[in-house]
């Protein structure tokens, strides 16, 4: 296993800059998420760490390695790809131990070491299938298989979950961590998911436009965002981002500055040093035992999360109880954040 630093790494195509300047470390062993919108450079990025592509400036390290002109080989990774890329003609056992009969090992240590993947991967059963026998879960561990029984350094997985249904990505969400824990190996993982990313990262880069806007753990990324895109990135419902005079004059804010409140943190019930605020009912959706409320407040659209028995309570107009630290306050011209709570 290794650590990965990611040293002034740029990208261009033609005169598109896709990365600019990115600097990362990633620890020998941990579980790194790169996060972001589409096209903001996670996949090129990855890419590059693979060798696949070749970075326009900077350096790659592996351990204490500096990889930056190797081949993939040389590198000692292995990438999960968005679509398996699983040999069809071939069987589950055939799949995984393919680049070790390229390798040219022994038929004994192939077949110990498709042997202890299989093993905890849970897919020994499978062994003689075809991947057409599979179900999506089935095929994206053979996938895994295939990269972890070359004992690589580091693994990089491109949106690996992208192709499963709600209920099956939840359950493999937990299987490669516990897969990842397990052996201890080193995992660059790219998804626009911010569920994903919260809850199987040990640290998240958020990028967007080529640029890393913010790395820090789940904790730090969603309650000390740097800016107001990394606020809105994270969390569902996202942050609400206002604009308004009379959202300002009620918290008491005197600069002219944007304002965000996470849903989460609303009551439309009095709560100890919570601010007042009116709103127009608009509208509500059901979230199992929860509400999405939409509402207006001043002239802009505010939504927040209340309790499924406070449906009785939504009348036309609501007053809304939004404690003081549970604000944040941007910069207009930059989305920089400028403070955590009014109480600061």
């Amino acid at each position: 296993m290794a650590k990965v630093t990611i040293d002034s790494i740029g990208k261009t195509f033609g005169t598109t800059t896709v990365l600019n300047n990115i600097n990362l470390e990633i620890k020998d062993g941990e579980f790194f998420i790169l996060l972001g919108p589409s096209g903001c450079g996670k996949t090129t990025l990855l890419r590059i760490i693979a060798g696949l592509w070749e970075q326009t400036s900077g350096r790659l390290l592996i351990g204490d390695r500096d990889v930056s002109l190797l081949s993939p080989r040389e590198r000692n990774i292995a990438m999960v790809f968005q679509d398996y890329a699983l040999y069809p003609h071939m069987t589950v056992e055939g799949n995984i131990s393919f680049p070790l009969r390229m390798s040219k090992m022994t038929a004994e240590e192939i077949k110990k070491r498709v042997a202890s993947v299989a093993e905890l991967l849970k897919i020994g059963a499978f062994l003689k299938k075809k991947p057409r026998d599979l179900s999506g879960g089935q095929r994206q561990r053979v996938a895994i298989g295939r990269a972890l029984v070359r004992s690589p350094n580091v693994l990089l997985m491109d949106e690996p979950l992208s192709n499963l249904d709600a209920k099956l990505r939840t359950t493999m969400r937990f299987e490669i961590k516990r897969i990842q824990r397990e052996t201890g190996i080193t995992v660059i993982y790219v998804t626009h998911d911010q569920v994903e990313a919260m809850t199987m990262g040990d640290r998240i880069a958020i990028l967007n436009d080529g640029v890393v806007k913010q790395c820090g753990t789940p904790f730090d990324i969603f309650h000390k965002p740097v800016d107001s895109f990394v606020a809105t990135f994270t969390g569902s419902p996202p942050m609400n981002i206002l604009d308004t005079p009379y959202i300002r004059k009620q918290l008491g804010i005197k600069e002219d500055v944007l304002v965000g409140i996470r849903p989460r943190t609303v009551s439309i019930s009095p709560v100890s040093g919570g601010a007042v605020v009116e709103a127009k009912h608009v509208g509500t959706d059901l979230l199992g035992n929860e509400l999405l409320v939409h509402t207006t407040v001043g002239d802009e659209d505010f939504v927040f999360l209340a309790h499924i028995n406070d449906r009785s309570a939504m009348g036309d107009k609501l007053k809304l109880y939004i404690p003081q630290e549970n604000v944040y306050i941007f910069e207009k011209a930059t989305g920089k954040v400028v403070r955590y709570g009014l109480a600061e």
